[in-house]
């Protein structure tokens, strides 16, 4: 990301061609190209799943090459900043429906996609809308696909047999580009109804017949998955038939037969690989995508090293425990902003251009506050106690790969299996002790509701190759509960700072300067009620049979030792 001081430019007297946009706003051509070579080649090879005309191919390329054209203008929100200099330009070759259109992808090339609150797609005919969806599911799996932004990660081969679609990848940074690919696929599943699974090739297979994928071949391409794409490398061939080859994991390895604390050396090594890698990327670029992906690897080992305590050193314990606190602290403070602002956003764009509220005097002050939380993250990653944590960290991994547990130096240590049988019951436990009278109906309680059902799903996630379908159903109706108490603990800790800074600074409640935030406010609240009033019902699912007879399934093969099939559709 350049340092340069970038502004959305007005548009200009006459229509601009995509490469001075992306000059003019210092897009990566590197990184863009590359997105735009996988994105066309997974166009060309997979008609037959997205069904876009064909002309649609050269408008996919346009929206592969500005993604990124808002980032030197606000990064933590690129996507929105893009769409907005591409729905001020007048792109050449490019008619209005066409240019709302690659504005509607690039908003939607990252963060959660919610189509029905973003009026340029709103505006779109349903058709166009249909379309649009496709191309942004392209996009994003074409855009995690470069996460690394080492444009070495290629596309090795393609199938598709009418159930799910399958990707051979290979190249240094593929395991960190598949696995941001797949993450990325969720808008994928949804428009297409087809799980994606992205393969690499494995350590010691070669790779070399694969050849990157052209952005411009030189005929039109088949349209069938198994044909052979001219010039963006060799043909699809069925999965009985490809090389050896290692899946991107997205859970750690923990087997059957293991014991709890080599379990628990896996787990841990896992995310910290995970904590290094996301580290890296904050550092490079203070993204807010970043930034949560470093939260969420801090929370998961934090809860790793919960569930392990009685098998750590108690001494390399604590001291990675307060290590991780610290960093988890000021990785929360960035986020925390970045979700404010963002939100904040997403209510100032949900009305017409000329009839947006004036947010300024809010936004203002949280980008301030931001700026400041940003510099002390950066500080905090880059000092010597974070160091010192990072290298304690690391002992501990090593300690427990070699099978040194200082608590039980001569026991063999307990069966997973059989531990996690335990877990399960009392994590569950803990959700059923909020049907004490009242427990629903207090916001804090609500909170600390979402963050035992974050930690049932984690431990479920750790053990991830034990669980089987028991196993994701129950994941699913936890990650369910817990974003319905996301969004309702986002929206009280909203309503909560609004109040407080009106309170200052509008006491009367008749400026016409704060009057945007007023209204804010006001959805904030409202959209507080909604999720309250819907608690009731969340809590019914989370309680019921469905998730009651996964539990029993669950532990009953956990105990016996047997566990059940794992399949590899979707992400919790």
């Amino acid at each position: 990301m350049t340092s340069a001081k970038v502004t959305v430019a007005e548009p200009g007297p006459g229509p601009v061609a995509v490469a001075d946009l992306c000059a003019r706003y210092h897009v990566d051509p590197a990184h863009a190209g590359h997105v735009a070579s996988l994105a066309l080649a997974l166009f060309d090879r997979l008609g037959d799943v997205h069904g876009l005309p064909r002309p649609r191919r050269a408008l996919l390329k346009t929206a592969a090459l500005l993604h990124n054209v808002g980032l030197a203008v606000d990064a933590p929100n690129h996507h929105v900043a893009g769409r907005d200099i591409v729905l001020q330009a007048s792109l050449q070759r490019h008619s209005r429906a066409q240019r709302d259109m690659i504005a509607a992808c690039i908003r939607f090339h990252r963060k959660r996609v919610r189509p029905a609150e973003e009026p340029v797609f709103a505006a779109l005919s349903p058709d166009l809308q249909r379309q649009t969806l496709a191309l942004a599911a392209i996009l994003r799996v074409a855009d995690g696909l470069d996460y690394s932004g080492t444009q070495a990660t290629r596309i090795a081969a393609v199938r598709y047999d009418g159930e799910a679609v399958s990707l051979l990848v290979d190249g240094p940074a593929a395991a960190t580009d598949a696995a941001r690919a797949i993450r990325k696929a969720d808008l994928w599943g949804q428009v297409f109804g087809l799980p994606l699974d992205v393969t690499i090739t494995a350590p010691n297979q070669s790779a070399t017949d694969a050849q990157p994928a052209a952005p411009e071949p030189s005929a039109p391409a088949t349209t069938t998955a198994e044909a052979p794409p001219p010039t963006a490398g060799p043909p699809a061939t069925p999965a009985t038939e490809w090389p050896p080859a290692a899946p991107a994991r997205r859970w750690p390895e923990v087997q059957p037969g293991l014991s709890v604390p080599e379990a628990a050396g896996r787990v841990l090594a896992f995310y910290f690989d995970a904590l290094r890698a996301h580290e890296r990327d904050v550092l490079k670029t203070m993204d807010a995508e970043a930034v949560h992906d470093l939260r969420v690897a801090t929370r998961r080992l934090r809860a790793a090293l919960r569930l392990f305590r009685p098998d750590l050193p108690e001494k390399r314990y604590r001291r990675v425990r307060d290590g991780l606190r610290e960093t988890a602290q000021a990785l929360g403070a960035v986020r925390d902003l970045d979700v404010a602002l963002a939100r904040a956003r997403e209510y100032r764009d949900s009305f017409p251009a000329s009839e947006r509220p004036d947010l300024r005097p809010l936004t203002g002050r949280w980008k301030r506050q931001q700026r400041r939380a940003v510099k002390r993250l950066h500080n905090r990653l880059g000092s010597r106690p974070h160091r010192a944590f990072l290298r304690a960290f690391a002992k501990l991994t090593a300690r427990l790969a070699e099978g040194g547990v200082a608590n039980a130096p001569d026991a063999p240590g307990q069966p997973v299996q059989a531990a996690l049988a335990g877990w399960v019951h009392a994590g569950y436990d803990r959700l059923l002790a909020y049907e004490r009278p009242g427990a629903l109906d207090v916001v804090e309680s609500l909170h600390a509701l979402r963050i035992d059902c974050k930690r049932l799903r984690y431990t479920l996630e750790f053990c991830r190759d034990l669980t089987g379908q028991p196993g994701e159903q129950l994941v699913e109706e936890l990650v369910a509960a817990q974003d319905h108490l996301g969004e309702l603990h986002d929206a009280d800790v909203a309503a909560t700072r609004l109040r407080a800074l009106l309170a200052k600074h509008d006491p009367a409640g008749d400026s016409p300067k704060w009057a945007g935030v007023r209204g804010y406010l006001a959805s904030r609240e409202a959209a507080l009620q909604q999720l309250r009033a819907a608690v009731p019902e969340r809590w019914s699912r989370l309680t019921g049979p469905k998730v009651r007879r996964a539990i029993a399934r669950l532990t009953g093969e956990a105990q016996a030792g047997l566990p059940a099939v794992v399949t590899s559709d979707g992400e919790a």
